[in-house]
């Protein structure tokens, strides 16, 4: 499946998507295993391992909470496709990435 998101600059937390489009995010670690705990969008709970969502209008947060047996670790957020929408250093005493979907 194609990546439903992209980029949304000049922030790179922030992305962009059409409504009504499916999401399904994965989280991989480069040199250790990485997974999502918890996910939420649009203010509710979603599935995790892949996160999915389906984009909804207007401005939206995303925010996942990551774990890693790897601290340091470069983690990846990806689509389906391998497109990779982050990239951060795991933080054990920050796990969670916040993003915003804009939906249009």
């Amino acid at each position: 499946m194609p990546c439903n998101l992209e980029p949304d600059p000049p922030i790179p937390s922030h992305f962009k998507g059409a409504t009504a489009r499916l999401v399904n995010l994965r989280i991989k670690g480069t040199h250790g295993t990485a997974t999502i705990i918890a996910a939420r969008y649009a203010g509710v709970s979603i599935s995790v391992n892949p996160a999915t969502f389906t984009i909804r209008a207007g401005s939206q947060t995303f925010d996942i909470t990551v774990d890693s047996d790897t601290p340091g670790d470069v983690t990846r957020l990806l689509c389906d496709d391998g497109t990779v929408l982050d990239e951060f250093a795991y933080d054990a005493g920050d796990p969670n990435r916040f993003y915003t979907v804009w939906g249009g």
